[in-house]
């Protein structure tokens, strides 16, 4: 079964896109890429273990002639550009990290479809630093955690942001969908916790004061 996370990145492909998957792992969004009529899906990994295992679920799911594997750490491999470009499911300074090396092989009109697992606080911040616009912000849960969604294109310009924006999104915390707010009282009650025991560990009091002003 398709993860529901896989699924929502899918929704931002078109026909005739030409797609990239950085770090594709098992290839599941190259098969939903191909059933909306993707024009060409690159899955890419930087291990060939996972992109043999990408090969192995999608060689008899998607036209090999719209298809290829590539081994590549992020973007060193690339020598084309791409209408959507996906990196999904890796940390947040890594995924900066990623975009950063690769940024002059990213076209002006590309879109980005990011989910940072973690540190997804340090991929808003490089994000706003480097001129990308964060065009929008989905949260999902899946298997009891959160996961939140970024869509991403260059800018020509850099971005006002503040604390709030790094922390919680400047989109979702504008929308506060039950979602959100089910996921920060979470991270709040969390955190009250660890300051019954703790009380004088300054970050996790910055981040309920936060929490509190926002929710």
């Amino acid at each position: 079964m398709i993860q529901k996370r896989i699924q929502l990145a899918a929704l931002y492909i078109d026909e005739g896109d030409l797609v990239l998957d950085i770090g594709t792992d098992h290839g599941y969004l190259g098969i939903e890429a191909y059933k909306r009529r993707a024009a060409l899906i690159t899955l890419v990994d930087n291990k060939i273990e996972p992109l043999n295992k990408a090969k192995l679920n999608t060689q008899d799911l998607i036209d090999p002639k719209i298809v290829e594997y590539l081994l590549s750490d992020g973007f060193k491999e690339i020598n084309k550009t791409y209408d959507k470009i996906f990196i999904l499911g890796l940390g947040g300074d890594l995924i900066s990290k990623i975009i950063a090396d690769g940024r002059n092989k990213i076209a002006d009109e590309a879109l980005l479809i990011l989910d940072a697992h973690t540190k997804i606080d340090h991929l808003r911040k490089y994000l706003f630093d480097n001129s990308f616009l964060i065009k929008e912000e989905k949260i999902i849960k899946e298997n009891n955690h959160y996961y939140e969604f970024i869509v991403s294109k260059k800018a020509k310009t850099l971005f006002p942001y503040n604390e709030l924006d790094i922390l919680f999104g400047p989109l979702l915390r504008k929308e506060k969908s039950p979602l959100f707010i089910e996921k920060w009282e979470k991270k709040l009650k969390k955190n009250l916790e660890i300051l019954k025991n703790n009380p004088d560990v300054k970050n996790i009091i910055r981040e309920s004061e936060l929490i509190k002003e926002v929710i």
